[in-house]
């Protein structure tokens, strides 16, 4: 008879090779015929439209074994379908209602990177389903660099090092994975930049005078503002600054000795630890031609104790450059420049002075002077 349609095998129409967004649908008939799926998320279409939403297959090669690929799926969705196969006459079979959900599609969510230095930085991200573990990355989107997790395992969290960067650049990069059916997943594109290397620019001895020296310079990232500095011939060397953080630096390194060669360098560390040195200058500190300026002299007395005939004197003064401290005193009314008691000898450079002398009596008169 040529009114007997195709058959189709007992064990029916069955499912392979299930993604997210594909499935194959395989069955085998008795006869010769063509290979045709109507499938769609609903079994009853509105009016009008045929069948399940959705018809895809081959018509014109007449086969006994079927396989339809059905793309283009949504992922974690349920789907109905039947299969159909009609032969050389017209004759149509179909298969009974059946129905298949696709798997979840992996999401990447949480995607941030960490422990970012001048050369490397941690990207850490989550996913939905276990998938491989992968980084593109590079200075614009189209990447052009990956690294990929060597053990290739898959997992919901992920975490890769990127290694090698240039300091100071802003890189682009996105997660990505193949989950288990082979499927690739791609996150949005992020940025990241690169800690900067400190350098150190326009590094000036701006000022020298007998005791001291000024220096100055900039760097390109906020740094503490250090100087090493040695006069020529010592072995150990001294610092001076501050551990404040800026771009534009200026320290005086004071207490100079006066007429001497010195060498100084800068030292810098940035908020990370990195640190930037500068090459040796060196400079000539000035002979000092001027005698220090000395003001706010200023005596106090103490009272002496019953039965005492004897005071205490207290000297102080300023000056205006670290000087030794003495004080010259005479006794008597008249003046003149005969001053043959002095106070001991402070030879502690200092701008603050105070001398002690004892051994006045009282009611007497005496001149001095600091010196």
């Amino acid at each position: 008879p040529t009114n007997i349609p195709p058959k189709i095998s007992a064990e029916g129409p069955r499912v392979e090779d299930l993604k997210p967004i594909s499935a194959k649908i395989l069955w085998k008939t008795d006869k010769p015929s063509s290979s045709i799926v109507a499938f769609g998320k609903s079994a009853n279409p509105p009016a009008g439209e045929a069948g399940y939403g959705t018809e895809i297959g081959n018509i014109e090669e007449l086969i006994t074994e079927h396989e339809v690929k059905l793309i283009g799926l949504d992922p974690d969705t349920k789907y109905r379908f039947k299969v159909k196969s009609a032969d050389t006459d017209g004759n149509i079979g179909e298969s009974s209602d059946k129905e298949f959900a696709t798997p979840e599609k992996p999401i990447i969510s949480k995607v941030a990177a960490s422990e970012i230095s001048m050369t490397s930085a941690i990207v850490a991200w989550e996913t939905s389903t276990s998938i491989t573990s992968e980084i593109e990355y590079g200075k614009t989107v189209s990447y052009g660099k990956n690294i990929i997790d060597k053990s290739l395992s898959q997992t919901t969290q992920h975490t890769v090092k990127i290694d090698g960067l240039e300091s100071g650049i802003a890189y682009h990069f996105r997660a990505k994975g193949t989950d288990q059916y082979g499927s690739i997943v791609l996150s949005d594109d992020y940025t990241l930049s690169t800690i900067a290397e400190p350098k150190i620019a326009k590094f000036e001895i701006e000022s020298v005078t007998h005791g001291s020296a000024t220096i100055v310079w900039e760097t390109n990232t906020d740094t503490d503002s250090l100087v090493e500095y040695q006069k020529d011939g010592d072995t150990d060397a001294k610092t001076a600054g501050t551990t404040d953080l800026a771009k534009n630096h200026r320290v005086k390194i004071d207490k100079l000795d006066d007429n001497s060669k010195f060498r100084t360098r800068i030292l810098g560390r940035d908020i990370f630890g990195n640190e930037v040195k500068s090459d040796y200058k060196e400079f000539l500190t000035l002979a000092d031609t001027e005698a220090p300026k000395i003001s706010s002299v200023k005596t106090e007395s103490s009272i002496p104790s019953a039965g005492e005939d004897q005071v205490q004197i207290l000297v102080s003064w300023t000056t205006d450059e670290p000087a030794t401290s003495q004080v010259e005193y005479r006794q008597g009314v008249a003046l003149g420049k005969n001053y043959p008691q002095k106070s001991r000898l402070d030879n502690n450079l200092t701008t603050s002075h105070l001398a002690v002398l004892s051994g006045f009596k009282t009611s007497d008169i005496y001149h001095f002077r600091v010196v």
